[in-house]
C-alpha cells in the first residue's frame, strides 16, 4: 500500500462567477458534470458514484460530458466547463478551484505498488519503489 487518495468535487471560480455554485445537492441537475465514460476500463472502481448519488442521467444528457483522462478533466474544470470529482492533491495544488461540499463523503481510492512476483529480487523494482515511497512521504500533501 503506497497511500490513499482522496477527492473533492470541485468547480472553477471562473465556473462559479459565470454559473453560480450549486446551493444544494439537488441543484446539480441544471449544472454541467464532467465524467468518466461508460463501459470502459477505470483507473478505480465506481468514479461515476457522484452522478448516482445526484440522480443525474448520463445517456442522451446534453448537461453531462465524459472524458477518459484525469489530466482532461482537471483541465475541463480550470477552464470552467464544469463541475467534476478530482483527487485532493490537485485542488489543493490549484488556487483557481474550489471545492463544492467539502462535508461530502467521497470513496477513497487506495494505492499499491504492484509488480510480477517473478520480479521481487529486481534491482530495477527495489529503485522505484523506493523512489515512488520516498516521493510521498516527502510530499507535503499526504502529510
Amino acid at each position: 500500500h503506497m497511500t490513499t487518495l482522496d477527492f473533492s468535487l470541485c468547480a472553477s471560480k471562473k465556473y462559479i462567477d459565470q454559473y453560480g455554485a450549486p446551493k444544494s445537492l439537488d441543484d446539480f441537475g441544471r449544472h454541467t458534470m464532467i465524467g468518466y465514460p461508460q463501459n470502459m476500463n477505470t483507473p478505480f472502481l465506481k468514479p461515476n458514484w457522484i452522478f448516482n448519488r445526484l440522480n443525474i442521467d448520463v445517456m442522451n444528457n446534453p448537461k453531462v460530458l465524459l472524458i477518459n483522462s484525469m489530466h482532461a478533466r482537471y483541465t475541463a474544470v480550470k477552464n470552467g466547463i464544469g463541475i467534476s470529482v478530482l483527487p485532493k492533491y490537485i485542488v489543493e495544488q490549484d488556487n483557481d478551484i474550489q471545492t463544492l461540499f467539502p462535508d461530502l463523503k467521497i470513496p477513497a481510492v487506495d494505492m499499491y505498488f504492484v509488480y510480477p512476483q517473478e520480479r521481487r529480487n529486481s534491482k530495477r523494482i527495489a529503485v522505484l519503489k523506493e523512489f515512488l515511497f520516498q516521493y510521498i512521504r516527502n510530499t507535503e500533501i499526504y502529510n
